[in-house]
């Protein structure tokens, strides 16, 4: 493994040897899931087969299926959530999503950023096949510059206490650390930043993190000429 200087990662919980996967990318809208959901499709894991609508700044890689299953604003929002707020009609569905990627493939997973709202509250995790969660951390200020920029919202909304504002960003992040606080799963967090500032040096360590972590230590020499040229072919994103 590259060591802590040059690598945008650290590693919580470990992966497993086990060669079938759920890889679950979490992180904050607009976050830089995206970066990392593309860099494991080009190392091999399944991530979708249609992806929502194309962002016309970057290739999103978001499971279409998942996102329109989990995309669920009232949720997305709530200040407090619980067990009440994921009921049977909303679970199963998704459920029966999980079960048919199961029997489709061994190695398959997901993005989309709300994803850990329906871990922490909605008990998703005990319907994964060996889940292993790869969670993307980045600036709250350059998420909000980001969502100013795109129009969604205005400057001043950066004081809002509800909506799209600074205050529902850091909601996203705490949410993200709560879940690392109390999943056992195997669990690697990301920095965004790092990737983007560290240069190829850094890029080429994701990759090579990102290969471990879905492949298992024992595969890892069987998987190591998929992760060549990605770095290369994998432009930054937001």
């Amino acid at each position: 493994m590259p060591p802590f200087r040059s690598s945008p990662t650290f590693v919580v919980n470990p992966a497993t040897d086990d060669r079938e996967k759920t890889v679950v990318v979490l992180g904050a809208f607009r976050g830089g899931t995206s970066m990392v959901a593309k860099m494991l499709r080009e190392i091999g894991v399944f991530m979708g087969s249609e992806y929502a609508p194309p962002d016309p700044e970057y290739d999103n890689v978001e499971d279409r299926e998942f996102q329109d299953l989990l995309h669920r604003w009232p949720i997305l929002t709530k200040e407090s959530l619980g067990e009440i707020d994921f009921p049977r009609e909303l679970m199963e569905p998704l459920v029966a999503l999980i079960e048919r990627r199961n029997r489709q493939h061994s190695l398959w997973g997901w993005k989309y950023p709300g994803t850990v709202l329906w871990c922490l509250y909605g008990g998703l995790a005990k319907y994964l096949r060996n889940p292993h969660f790869v969670t993307v951390f980045r600036d709250p200020v350059a998420i909000f510059q980001h969502e100013v920029d795109k129009g969604c919202i205005g400057a001043a909304d950066i004081r809002r206490e509800t909506g799209l504002s600074l205050r529902w960003i850091a909601n996203q992040n705490r949410h993200l650390i709560e879940h690392v606080m109390q999943s056992d799963a195997p669990h690697l967090l990301v920095s965004y930043e790092r990737t983007m500032t560290g240069g190829e040096e850094a890029r080429e360590a994701l990759i090579e993190t990102l290969t471990a972590f879905v492949t298992g230590p024992s595969a890892r020499d069987e998987w190591a000429n998929a992760s060549l040229g990605i770095a290369a072919r994998t432009s930054p994103v937001t």
